[in-house]
């Protein structure tokens, strides 16, 4: 399944995706979707795409690629644990050229680092999260994981 970007930095889905489907595009993109797990490559894909296109650098789009799964993910899994709910993705342009990316889910307890013992499946997500952005917070409510994620400085960043 593919999501594709038009040129004003709406998100457009396919047919097969309506969870992905815009919800504002204001300096970037945001989508709703269903707390679907099938849904994160999608969630990835679509800010890789953004991100692409305006032509950020490699390492930049590779950090975002993975911030956003983690975050996600988080989302869908203790965000929605029942299944039912929103999950809410926004990419955009913060000051100084830096990629913002939230994460809004239902639950009002906050995502937090957490130390994961060595056969433990999960619980290492925040810490990707911490290692790859530049800053990163819960929001007051608790609902919403901010991450940023800066810019070389030599590079013109492009409008949105």
């Amino acid at each position: 399944m593919t999501t594709h970007l038009a040129d004003q930095g709406r998100v457009t889905a396919p047919e097969m995706a309506p969870a992905l489907a815009p919800v504002r595009s204001m300096g970037g993109f945001e989508v709703a979707f269903a707390p679907d797990t099938r849904l994160i490559g999608d969630a990835r894909q679509t800010t890789t795409e953004f991100l692409r296109q305006r032509g950020f650098p490699d390492g930049v789009v590779d950090a975002a690629e993975l911030i956003v799964s983690e975050l996600v993910t988080n989302a869908i899994v203790h965000g929605c644990p029942d299944g039912t709910g929103t999950v809410t993705l926004h990419v955009g342009l913060v000051e100084h050229g830096a990629v913002g990316i939230r994460v809004r889910d239902q639950n009002p307890e906050p995502a937090r680092l957490t130390a994961a013992s060595e056969d433990a499946l999960g619980g290492r997500g925040l810490h990707l999260v911490d290692a790859l952005s530049d800053t990163w917070h819960v929001s007051p409510d608790g609902r919403s994981t901010v991450a940023t994620i800066s810019t070389p400085a030599e590079i013109e960043v492009p409008a949105c």
